[in-house]
């Protein structure tokens, strides 16, 4: 019995020690497919950087003008809202405008100088004009509205 114990005890200790190695080799390769698995997601998060990063050099770069004035709505509002946007686009040298309310005719102005006069008679009208050529500066951008609104803002040229 002696015997046999000792020899269950050799039998049991062994057991567990091989069962130790194999149970550390498969926590090793389950460490090592992780360690790839994290690596193979960074190398993917760092590229998905790079393509998004290459990509922001084809977005049209569009600077805001901001407004101030008044034009007569047929909203009432606690807070005046200019029913006017504008921005400048640097990759196209023009001036786009957006209109966000029927406004009738507008005159449009820089410096003084009618640039455009166009008639707004639908929400989300749009127009536009080339600052192609013009010096880099300040000018003064001007709505006049027939209905007696006055909006002004400055136009800034890089």
């Amino acid at each position: 019995m002696i015997v046999f114990s000792r020899n269950l005890s050799g039998l049991i200790f062994l057991f567990f020690r091989i069962h130790t190695v194999l149970l550390a080799k498969q926590k090793s390769n389950i460490v090592m497919k992780v360690r790839f698995i994290l690596s193979f997601l960074a190398a993917l998060f760092i590229a998905g950087n790079m393509i998004a990063i290459e990509s922001t050099d084809r977005v049209e770069r569009k600077l805001p003008v901001v407004l101030k004035g008044e034009v007569p709505t047929t909203t009432h509002r606690s807070i005046p809202v200019i029913p006017i946007n504008a921005s400048v686009s640097t990759d196209d040298n023009i001036v786009e405008i957006i209109f966000t309310a029927p406004l009738g005719e507008v005159k449009i102005l820089v410096d003084g100088q009618v640039q455009e006069v166009c008639q707004v008679t639908a929400p989300g009208q749009t127009t536009s004009f080339s600052i192609e050529g013009w010096a880099p500066g300040v000018y003064k951008l001007e709505f006049k509205v027939a209905g007696g609104g006055y909006v002004y803002g400055e136009l800034v040229i890089e």
